[in-house]
């Protein structure tokens, strides 16, 4: 009967075993991993727990150094797990979650302002924010915020009044 040595629980409802077999969701895979395949298995769980790591942190995180020193690896391993997992550097990654975490405390806090959402954000001030926008994005904090909060409101106006004057068309 064969049995595992040790068994390693990972995240995401991975079960490593140290004599080579795995167990994904309960069910055994027939068949061994080489050393490439725990490799390959390895690198992207550590990417993914990095990138929670940074949407968690984010307001402690302000270069891809800072991210790599909390993660505890160098800013070359941290760029190539990013690269082998999202298919993006470090650095694009970390101005995407920035934008995202941006959008979502805008949504969640209306009423904050620039400064507010910046160091939330792990940015120092409200110019720091304007120039992430504008050099990254091609937007401002203003812009964004409207598209956010107004547009959908905007759009659904027009919606209404075009459907009540094509229906209007429609009766007679």
């Amino acid at each position: 009967a064969w049995v595992p040595t040790s068994i390693h629980f990972c995240p995401f409802n991975l079960v490593l075993i140290s004599n080579s077999r795995y167990l994904r969701e309960g069910t055994p895979i027939k068949g061994f991993m080489n050393n490439f395949e725990k490799k390959q298995i390895r690198q992207r769980i550590e990417a993914e727990q990095a990138l929670r790591l940074l949407k968690k942190e984010i307001a402690n995180i302000r270069y891809v150094k800072d991210w790599a020193k909390l993660v505890n690896c160098s800013k070359t391993k941290l760029n190539q797990l990013m690269k082998f997992r999202f298919g993006v550097t470090a650095k694009t990654m970390l101005k995407n979650t920035r934008l995202e975490t941006i959008k979502e405390t805008i949504k969640e806090h209306p009423d904050y302002d620039c400064f507010a959402v910046a160091k939330e954000n792990g940015l120092p001030n409200e110019c720091e924010l304007y120039k992430f926008l504008s050099r990254n994005f091609e937007t401002s904090f203003t812009e964004l915020r409207f598209e956010l909060l107004w547009k959908g409101i905007v759009i659904f106006k027009m919606d209404r009044e075009n459907s009540c004057v094509n229906f209007r068309e429609n009766i007679n």
